[in-house]
């Protein structure tokens, strides 16, 4: 399974109870603390769907019903031993279905709002919750706000790779993207392994033209995680803003072989099969990219592949 980032706490008590994280290629997950006894603490984790989320952080639905609907078949186990401060790869149980023994029972109610702020409160000295605020505060395009929150993460905690990798990217929301790449460099010089922080090094690259830097960046998060579904279709456009069509359609194979479900990599290899004059190839990757996105409520990509589709017609 794709390695997880935790982007915030969504229930505390002595410790992460529930966290929400998001995969490679933006999959929503949820974790719920199953086991503190051990060297490291264990999660049950479930990809889950989005709109199915946000009703749950705003307490519509509980937490058992979250996990039940995701099915025994979407749940991983996750060992967490560093407080989140690296992405975390969860591994299928021998027997999921066991599992459904550990969850929570029903009325397992969570209010939105509640998670990060009131942390902060209790534990004011706590570079994690700052960090989880931040992303809430980028999740919403208050990247300001979240930059903040990232910079007290790292003042209480230097070595924070996590929170550098993060500020990086609220930075380069922001079109900041010298100084989004000088925090990736942080992130990257304090874990060498972090391959996140790689591909968002290379996009913030490839943001400023600099196109074979971004495609080293993407090879080597590529080579630290090969089933890295987002680095595969970074490296795809990086390679066709270049004009490596070939090879840029390569990439995007590679990501929907990883993903058949992606909406972005079927988009852009339709766009790459249109520059490169395969023009009778392309309306299928289009037709595919529109299901996706509407699907997932991605009206932005929707709109785009349309666009794209008027003016080649």
């Amino acid at each position: 399974m794709r390695p997880i980032s935790q982007i915030r706490t969504l229930v505390y008590y002595d410790g992460v109870q529930v966290f929400e994280g998001r995969d490679s290629i933006g999959g929503h997950h949820v974790g719920v603390l199953i086991d503190d006894s051990g060297a490291a603490d264990r999660y049950l984790v479930a990809g889950v769907d989005p709109e199915r989320l946000r009703q749950f952080r705003a307490g519509a639905i509980d937490l058992r019903t979250l996990f039940l609907e995701a099915g025994a078949g979407e749940w991983r186990l996750a060992d967490v031993g560093d407080g989140f401060r690296a992405p975390v790869t969860p591994i299928r149980p021998e027997d999921p279905g066991a599992c459904t023994a550990l969850l929570p029972d029903e009325g397992f109610i969570l209010h939105d709002g509640a998670g990060n702020d009131e942390t902060i409160q209790l534990k004011p000295h706590l570079a994690e919750a700052y960090n989880n605020r931040g992303g809430a505060e980028a999740s919403l395009g208050r990247y300001d706000e979240a930059i903040s929150d990232y910079d007290k993460a790292i003042q209480l905690e230097p070595d924070y790779a996590g929170a550098y990798d993060n500020r990086g990217s609220a930075k380069a929301s922001l079109g900041r993207y010298d100084e989004a790449i000088s925090d990736y460099d942080k992130a990257i010089q304090l874990e060498p392994d972090y391959a996140g922080a790689y591909d968002n090094r290379g996009s913030a690259k490839a943001s400023l033209g600099r196109y074979d830097e971004a495609i080293s960046d993407y090879d080597k998060a590529i080579q630290l995680e090969p089933d890295y579904a987002g680095a595969y279709d970074n490296r795809g456009s990086a390679k066709a803003s270049l004009g490596r069509y070939d090879e840029a359609i390569s990439d995007y194979d590679k990501a929907i072989q990883i993903n058949s479900d992606y909406a972005e990599a079927f988009y852009n290899r339709g766009v790459a099969k249109a520059q490169h004059g395969l023009i009778q190839e392309f309306q299928s990757d289009f037709d595919r990219a529109i299901m996706l996105a509407r699907g997932a409520n991605n009206e932005d990509l929707v709109s785009s592949a349309e666009k794209f589709l008027k003016t080649m017609s």
